[in-house]
């Protein structure tokens, strides 16, 4: 039961007053200064060395896939400009109609990091999260509803409405600024939020939404990306499926990636200024691919974590023991560590790993911190 408003008034006039035990100096320092002066030199070295690591991007045969469907959507903007200076039967059909795709996989396969990356290094999107870009990119509210979703498209365009808008005005509006804004393309990430609804007439109404914003008059082109199951949005409408082009992301293949994931470990260690050769052997690899349940990008920060447990313990190579320890860590499990047993590895279900009871010490300490339940 929450405190009397009289108790929380009271508390804060004697934190206030200097009555509510100590007070903490007050100083010119942001909370980010602050942070910084008490970091010792060790962790400052590990970030310093970190920093490089979390900013990289490892590439794909993805990256060609998708600058090759935005290629598709801008000449389909030129094409639709000829065609309505053109007049006449030139400005009808397709080349009245705005395009799109969608990009669909699993959690931790690395969408959203791949279609950003691609946005920021196309030209023709500078400006790129702000209003002033051609391409404006929102994440679906959660729960999702019509409204939601316009509203949250509109503030990503620059527009703040300054009223409670109902559904039909706020897609109205959404139509309307875009074209004044002269933003071409909406990118809509988490789409599977509008399925996840349940509600048929919700999910309908979003179709017929982005129908309308893609139909000529309009001609926005729509890039979606999200869960597989978003594909019902598309799959079941005729019209928005043969407006939009689908990319379904796959499980990594032991047959076929190793060596992309090795050269992904290799460069993040020397990124890292750190060896790796223990941990680039096919066997290995395919342990690391089986922790990351064979999705790209949570493979990725499996590597970049290990890392950091190697320049956090000083060591000077990557070893299995770094990348057991972001296991644990991961997953909760202190038994049947994928990268410590020696048989029968990739017969763990790391998606169920059972969470462990009592904490296991590292080498350096001897007993167990009396608060360690309470952290």
């Amino acid at each position: 039961m929450a405190p009397p408003a009289s108790s929380w008034r009271n508390e804060m006039e004697n934190q206030q007053n200097g009555c509510g035990g100590p007070r903490l100096p007050m100083t010119d320092l942001s909370s980010v200064d602050r942070i910084r002066m008490h970091r010792s030199q060790a962790r400052a070295d590990v970030s310093r060395r970190m920093a490089k690591l979390n900013a990289a991007y490892v590439g794909s045969d993805l990256d060609a896939r998708l600058n090759y469907e935005i290629d598709l959507i801008l000449d389909g903007i030129l094409e639709r400009e000829d065609a309505a200076l053109s007049g006449g039967t030139a400005a009808v059909g397709r080349n009245a109609e705005g395009r799109g795709f969608a990009l669909l996989g699993e959690s931790g396969f690395g969408k959203t990091r791949a279609l950003r990356r691609t946005f920021v290094k196309r030209p023709e999107f500078a400006g790129f999260g702000t209003p002033e870009c051609l391409l404006v990119s929102v994440t679906t509210p959660s729960p999702c509803t019509p409204r939601l979703l316009a509203e949250t498209v509109l503030a990503a365009s620059g527009y703040v409405p300054t009223r409670r808008l109902r559904e039909n005005e706020a897609w109205d509006l959404v139509r309307h600024h875009l074209k004044i804004a002269d933003i071409r393309i909406v990118h809509i990430d988490e789409l599977q939020h509008v399925v996840q609804t349940g509600d048929e007439r919700v999910i309908q109404k979003v179709r017929d939404s982005l129908k309308d914003l893609m139909a000529p008059g309009s001609g926005v082109s729509i890039i979606a990306s999200g869960l597989p199951g978003c594909e019902t949005l598309i799959d079941d409408d005729t019209q928005i499926d043969r407006r939009c082009r689908v990319i379904r992301l796959e499980k990594l293949k032991l047959s076929t990636d190793l060596d992309h994931v090795r050269e992904t470990v290799i460069a993040f260690a020397t990124l890292g200024e750190i060896a790796c050769d223990e941990v680039v052997a096919d066997e290995f690899l395919a342990r690391l691919c089986h922790a990351a349940q064979y999705a790209f990008g949570i493979l990725v920060e499996y590597v970049q974590d290990a890392v950091r447990v190697a320049l956090q313990s000083a060591s000077s190579a990557l070893a299995p023991q770094h990348f057991a320890a972001v296991y644990v860590a991961r997953t909760g499990s202190r038994s049947d560590n994928v990268f410590l047993m020696s048989a029968g590895w990739n017969a763990i279900d790391v998606a169920r790993a059972k969470p462990f009871l009592e904490p296991t010490l590292p080498a350096d300490r001897t007993s167990v911190p009396k608060n360690w339940r309470n952290a």
